[in-house]
């Protein structure tokens, strides 16, 4: 209905040639005595026309005619107030035919869209602390889908780096059942991974039991850059084999442990392969022919303040070593070569610097800035009780995401996630996931749910047809009402990005179904007013299932 009062709107417009002159915006009524919808458009036009927001509205009332729109009133200072038709009967058919206007409107029209999220590094297992872009990003991607899009996911597996020679050099410790020092990777799973390692000499070097002993305490990066190098002296050709190891059994890990949280990609891009596939020469080349590089100081810079950024950034170091920027803005070449119409990064809050220098980068090479957009996720805290969780990877202490999901549940691990706006610092309350009462939200949708399988199990079978609907009650119109805004949420969810709506949503409806049932004699010995309310619940729980289903989150049949 929101879009239909949009398109009359503009249709209205149009015949007074004010059609372009605003970003049009329909939004619900606070009270039934204002009407359904309202928009403030008048308000809007009056310092473009010159003209008072009431004349402008009464000029616009004056022509709105519309079926769905039974009354246009005129509010002060200038709104234009809708009331909609009361006749469900079109609402409930789309809903029993699950008909794709109403449950997968069409915005994206095919838009190609490149979607990466998570992306953590493949120096251990994906933690808590990476849930929450797992579950806001294939839950994104799925909405994104169901509106029309075209939408390509991946991971980019940071494989290169001192970050993996760290961790390479830590396993080889492990391996040699050395205690692994301070600022390099701890913990079992390094423990783990040890055991199967590939053939290699096992006899301690003495380079290397000299520099363990005489390890310092602060300012480790010295003799953490001496231990990667004594580990690449020893083992020669094995390094490279001991790291692509390493990296590859962290990385199918990683990939087993997001798949059964619901989270699977189109691809698995590795960053090691813009080196081997001269990625990063073509995007230096191109750099280099615009003019938009320099030397200095035995490094090659980019001038990024050109473009926005703060300062310029590094490429190439001295010792010759391409740093993450240089390989990261490769891979975002390369993505765009793709030509996506729209191309997201979903990155943590950490992050929030580091954009500036990637759009540098994209204006550089010629790219359109706006087709991309970079949404910062904010971090998800895990308490148990008064207690706040560690998510440290280096040091070995970190809560995994699979301890989180076998804990608490895939279903409530992502609606927990996602149910705040991703700019929200979020505290994840691990006994209130758990529970199962009102107080849960996702326990409470997937119970309204469950309520609803459980009176068509007492009923017998149900067939739902628009001949069963009768005169509403109040409650039953607030509940039919809500329904009916699936479409306007999932189309603000989509285009705003923001999956947080859809879990709000859920919520509200369950809310109040809730309150219906316990009002409400459902299964009533009038077989008319049965079916009635069969009807209703039956709608429901079809508009709860499909919104559940974009959050990869069961609809269970009892609880």
């Amino acid at each position: 209905m929101n879009e239909i009062i949009k398109q009359e709107l503009l249709k209205r417009l149009a015949q007074h040639g004010w059609a372009n002159k605003v970003d049009l915006k329909i939004s619900r009524t606070k009270s039934a005595d204002h009407g359904d919808y309202c928009s403030n458009v008048a308000m809007m036009l009056a310092g473009k026309l010159d003209l008072p927001p009431m004349k402008i509205a009464r000029k616009i009332q004056a022509i709105i005619d519309h079926p769905d729109i039974t009354r246009t009133d005129v509010a002060s200072p200038g709104f234009l107030n809708f009331f909609i038709t009361r006749d469900f009967t079109p609402l409930i058919q789309g809903i029993i035919d699950e008909d794709a206007a109403f449950f997968a409107p069409d915005i994206g029209k095919g838009s190609q869209v490149h979607l990466e999220y998570v992306s953590s590094n493949p120096t251990g297992p994906v933690h808590v602390g990476h849930g929450r872009s797992a579950a806001y990003g294939s839950s994104l991607a799925n909405i994104l889908r169901q509106t029309g899009f075209n939408v390509h996911t991946e991971y980019y597996v940071n494989d290169a780096g001192l970050q993996i020679d760290i961790l390479t050099a830590s396993i080889w410790l492990c391996i040699l059942n050395i205690q692994v020092p301070n600022g390099c990777y701890t913990g079992d799973y390094l423990n783990r991974i040890a055991v199967d390692h590939p053939e290699i000499n096992t006899q301690i070097p003495d380079d290397l039991q000299n520099l363990l002993a005489n390890w310092p305490e602060e300012d480790m990066t010295p003799a953490i850059e001496t231990l990667i190098a004594c580990c690449k002296s020893h083992l020669k050709m094995n390094y490279t084999t001991l790291k692509k190891w390493v990296v590859q059994d962290i990385t199918q890990q990683i990939e087993t442990d997001l798949a059964e949280f619901g989270v699977t990609y189109n691809a698995w891009f590795h960053e090691s392969s813009l080196v081997e596939n001269q990625q990063i020469d073509k995007l230096i080349n191109t750099l280099e022919t615009n003019g938009h590089t320099y030397e200095k100081d035995g490094a090659v810079w980019f001038k990024s303040s050109e473009y926005g950024d703060e300062k310029d950034r590094v490429l190439k170091r001295s010792n010759g070593i391409w740093t993450y920027f240089a390989n990261d803005l490769a891979y975002h070449q390369k993505k765009f070569e793709q030509s996506p119409d729209r191309m997201i990064d979903v990155f943590g809050a950490d992050h929030h610097g580091y954009v500036p220098r990637v759009v540098a980068g994209l204006t550089a090479l010629g790219m359109d800035s706006e087709r991309f957009r970079c949404i910062l996720i904010q971090f998800a805290s895990l308490y148990r009780g008064k207690e706040k969780l560690a998510m440290s990877t280096r040091s070995g202490q970190f809560i995994t995401l699979r301890t989180l999901y076998e804990e608490v549940g895939v279903d409530a691990a992502r609606f927990f996630y996602c149910m705040r706006r991703s700019d929200q610092h979020l505290d994840f309350d691990l006994e209130l996931a758990k529970s199962q009462n009102s107080q849960n939200p996702v326990y409470y949708i997937q119970y309204a749910h469950a309520r609803i399988q459980s009176i068509f199990a007492k009923h017998g079978q149900y067939i739902p047809t628009t001949s069963h609907w009768q005169q509403p009650s109040h409650d039953e119109v607030q509940l039919i009402e809500l329904l009916s805004q699936y479409p306007e949420v999932l189309i603000k969810a989509s285009g705003k990005t923001e999956v947080y709506r859809l879990c709000q949503y859920l919520l509200d409806i369950a809310t109040l179904f809730h309150k219906y049932y316990n009002n409400t004699p459902i299964l009533s010995d009038v077989i008319s007013e049965r079916y009635h309310r069969l009807l209703l619940c039956s709608l429901t729980a079809k508009c709860i299932k499909q919104g559940l289903s974009l959050l990869n989150i069961s609809a269970p049949e009892s609880m």
